[in-house]
């Protein structure tokens, strides 16, 4: 599954980043990184920006990017 399908209030954890070079070392600045847990905390509306918290982190990725990071949900 991707990051992309995942609703307002999920939590997961990064499987795999399918993400050029630049792309990769950006998102893994910001804590993103295969394994690490996520919370989706915002969405906007038509597929727009998604806002992540990673740890203590919070960010936004566009729409898509985040049909480019697979992800498995937590229960």
């Amino acid at each position: 599954m991707t990051l992309d399908r995942l609703r307002t209030g999920a939590h997961g954890m990064v499987t795999r980043l399918n993400l050029d070079e630049d792309t990769l070392h950006r998102v893994m600045a910001f804590g993103l990184i295969p394994g690490q847990t996520f919370h989706i905390t915002r969405r906007a509306a038509f597929g727009g920006p998604i806002m992540l918290e990673v740890g203590t982190t919070h960010f936004m990725l566009r729409g898509k990017l985040a049909r480019q990071i697979e992800v498995q949900t937590r229960a």
